[in-house]
């Protein structure tokens, strides 16, 4: 989601053509039930399902070093929206309450009551408070749209509400007039159904979208992001010209980084590694000696044990999901790929992973590392 920016602490935008307004935005994650199907709630285990990846929504996942949900917050402030509600499924509270914003309104939803409910309650709020527009939007896609243009359409518009769209179709992105809505005195609940008793425009999105529905979505998001196919940027220091370094990071002088690729903060990728192909470490990881890491996406506190190769995967903990098969795996051998959490992991010089008898769980050089389904 991306806007112009405005004066910090604005809680008010302005369009090319529009007059100052008062503008909130209500943010909705993990429920997408009214359309997909009920999202899973976190858990221990790599999920795949609808916009999920590792058994939670895929916007509250590390993509280069930032979240989606936290890019689309900063996003919001940038465009002067000072008035965020967040909706959540209550199973999310341990993701939602780490969020680095302090202004942000946080509601919890205890299933099976759905997020919209606690929509429409906040609409209700915020039209007897006095906003006159409201940015809804679920996240689900990562959507790219100049909000002062979205803005400007939808004021030169009679319709109460304004639903984005792009080529493959509508997005859960609304703009609402919510005091024009509270005057039809018709219930908003759930919001989805009640947008069909409102006037509705439909506005078409240009720019970027990635509907993150699983993780080769979520892959995808990453590669276009390391080739500026889209507005996300990394979030480090550009050490040399397309690889990406977060703070703390440490990258044995042994290495190879092939750009584009992103090495998380506080991630240590120990000597004689390859990292390449738009390949992203992100933070807290750890890859050992003489390992390959191509085309594929590490996520946080993922360790990858000695002279492996990683190849077209989203690998998490001990979690892996081969992008091509779009097989889930597990691997039980902590020697190969485990949490940055284990033991076997010091601060001191690099012991890595002593090679115990499971290398005939995965596939070597030249194809992909992960564990074999058919493997007992």
């Amino acid at each position: 989601m991306v806007g112009k920016r405005s004066a910090p602490g604005d809680n008010s935008c302005k369009g090319s053509g529009v007059n100052r307004v008062s503008v909130a935005a209500i943010l909705v994650i993990g429920d997408d039930t009214w359309e997909a199907g009920a999202c899973n709630s976190l858990g221990g285990e790599l999920i795949e399902g609808p916009e999920n990846c590792e058994g939670s929504p895929i916007v509250c996942l590390d993509v280069l070093g930032q979240t989606i949900l936290q890019r689309v917050i900063a996003d919001l402030r940038h465009a002067g929206i000072g008035e965020i509600t967040l909706v959540a499924d209550d199973s999310l509270a341990g993701l939602v309450h780490t969020l680095p914003v302090r202004t942000l309104e946080i509601s919890l939803v205890h299933r099976p009551t759905s997020a919209w409910l606690a929509v429409g309650r906040t609409l209700h709020e915020y039209a007897r408070n006095g906003i006159s527009s409201v940015l809804l939007m679920r996240l689900g896609a990562y959507v790219e749209v100049e909000f002062s243009d979205l803005l400007d359409f939808h004021h030169a518009r009679v319709e109460t509400v304004t639903r984005a769209y792009d080529r493959h179709g509508r997005l859960d992105l609304w703009l609402i007039n919510p005091q024009e809505c509270f005057e039809y005195q018709l219930p908003f609940d759930p919001w989805p159904a009640a947008e069909e008793e409102f006037p509705v425009d439909s506005y078409f999105v240009g720019g970027y979208v990635n509907r993150l529905r699983d993780g080769r979505d979520y892959r995808r998001l990453v590669v276009d992001a390391l080739l500026s196919r889209c507005s996300i940027r990394p979030q480090g220091s550009e050490v040399k010209p397309g690889v990406w370094a977060g703070e703390g990071a440490k990258v044995h002088r042994g290495s190879r980084i092939v750009a584009p690729a992103f090495i998380g903060a506080k991630t240590r990728i120990e000597d004689g590694t390859l990292i390449t192909r738009c390949s992203a470490i992100e933070s807290g990881c750890r890859v050992d000696y003489g390992t390959v890491i191509e085309d594929s996406s590490l996520l946080p506190e993922t360790c990858v044990g000695a002279d492996l190769d990683v190849c077209h995967s989203l690998v998490c903990r001990n979690h892996v999901l081969d992008l091509r098969r779009n097989v889930v795996v597990e691997v039980d051998d902590p020697s190969l790929i485990d949490s940055a959490q284990s033991h076997l992991w010091t601060d001191g010089n690099s012991v890595g992973f002593p090679l115990r008898g499971s290398l005939h769980h995965l596939r070597y050089r030249g194809q992909r590392a992960f564990a074999s389904p058919q493997s007992s």
